[in-house]
């Protein structure tokens, strides 16, 4: 009888190690969870912040030498892409540009500014021609509110490249068509910020937009500045 009860008693001590330890363990995966989904937020912010620091500075084992793998292979995806500066040659003394990226917005609400905008000199729309960067073929064309009348065209490395704010489009282009590097897209505008057909809610210019996505579909944009003071020089 004694022994019984102090198997039992014995039974009861290891169930309740058992409980203490599965606890435990479920606490301490919970944490690494967290701590790779903090690591991850803190990785994709950093490259959202400046691609090019990003790739160049090696940042870890793990969890982070996966995101380095992935991004450095689209950062050097984009750099091929990349094949002209995406304003016509001859006007090229005709525009500036400074790093924007991430500034603040406040039109449609609190947001951040998601690529470089290329002032026109003289700000005067239909002026400057605007071209294609990369071949790729045409995704979307038409009014956005915010991006006026704007072009995205998809590269075959599967990055998407954004051009808004256009006064008009090259005739005969269409969603499905395909396009070459330095192709004429349109003309630089400033369309937007509106219901469609809105213009002169601000100077001149051309926005770029560079986005791609990771391994799980999600949209990332990418500072195209970088890559546009490189294009400046091919």
């Amino acid at each position: 009888m004694q022994l019984m009860q102090r198997l039992r008693s014995y039974l009861i001590i290891l169930l309740l190690m058992l409980c203490v330890i599965l606890a435990e363990w479920r606490i301490i995966d919970s944490l690494l969870v967290t701590s790779r989904e903090v690591v991850g937020s803190e990785e994709l912010e950093r490259f959202r912040a400046d691609a090019g620091d990003y790739i160049k500075h090696y940042p870890g084992s793990g969890l982070r030498r996966q995101l380095y793998d992935q991004y450095s292979m689209k950062y050097n995806q984009i750099q091929a892409d990349i094949r002209c500066f995406p304003i016509e040659r001859s006007y090229m003394g005709q525009v500036a540009y400074v790093d924007s990226w991430y500034g603040e917005r406040t039109f449609g609400g609190s947001r951040r500014h998601e690529g470089t905008d290329l002032m026109s000199a003289s700000n005067i729309p239909g002026e400057i021609p605007v071209v294609s960067m990369t071949d790729g073929i045409i995704r979307n064309m038409g009014w956005l509110t915010l991006g006026g009348w704007r072009i995205g065209i998809e590269a075959d490395s599967g990055i998407y490249y954004y051009y808004a704010h256009l006064d008009s489009y090259a005739a005969g282009l269409d969603v499905g068509d395909p396009v070459f590097a330095g192709q004429l897209l349109g003309f630089m505008g400033n369309s937007g910020y509106g219901e469609e057909g809105t213009t002169g809610m601000f100077d001149v210019h051309l926005h770029v937009g560079i986005y791609m996505y990771d391994e799980a579909g999600t949209e990332i944009s990418v500072n195209p500045y970088p890559f546009l003071k490189d294009a400046q020089t091919y």
